[in-house]
């Protein structure tokens, strides 16, 4: 469903809290090809919204080598390409 402009940024909020919480679930149990490439992608927009802000991360982040992995197909795939 999609997010009206005037509560937008409310309700991806509780969504990306709730993605953060789950974060790293993939480490003790399985998880599908399509939210493993999802939660790739998931990262990689973060660090480009953080980018958008003028902050840059330093450092390697454990989870960085395996977005760039994934980078390629995720977007190939249209039924994850961004929208």
């Amino acid at each position: 469903m999609t997010n009206m402009g005037y509560c937008r940024f409310r309700n991806t909020l509780g969504d990306l809290r709730d993605c953060h919480d789950h974060l790293r679930d993939h480490l003790i149990s399985g998880i599908s090809d399509g939210e493993h490439v999802a939660r790739a992608q998931l990262v990689e927009l973060c660090r480009k919204i953080l980018e958008d802000c003028g902050l840059t991360i330093t450092g390697e982040a454990e989870i960085t080598e395996e977005v760039s992995d994934q980078a390629e197909t995720f977007s190939r795939s249209s039924q994850w390409s961004s929208q």
